[in-house]
């Protein structure tokens, strides 16, 4: 088999490793597995408390329909977007409990 032939069939993105040495990027990745204290107790249960007294809250741009979503995928790659980045196709969903 040649390399071009490994090139078509390999899995995966093609090009990151050397996009990621020529910008000189940085990848991390995140999990809470990683992060228990030395009393046992993960820090994930934390976060949900903060999340639930409101002192943490989920940054989300919202774009509506779409016809929306080429531009906000050119947003989220310019680097326009912090956090969520949500295309909304269909009515919002009624708050019923």
């Amino acid at each position: 088999m040649t390399s071009n032939q490994d090139a078509v069939l390999a899995p995966g993105p093609h090009g990151i490793p050397q996009l990621i040495i020529n910008k000189a990027l940085r990848i991390q990745g995140f999990s809470h597995c990683g992060f228990r204290g030395p009393s046992g107790v993960t820090r994930l249960g934390r976060l949900a408390g903060w999340a639930q007294d409101g002192q943490l809250k989920a940054i989300t741009k919202v774009w509506e329909g779409l016809d929306a979503a080429p531009a906000a995928l050119v947003a989220m790659f310019a680097g326009e977007n912090v956090g969520q980045a949500v295309v909304r196709v269909g009515p919002r969903p009624s708050l019923r409990v």
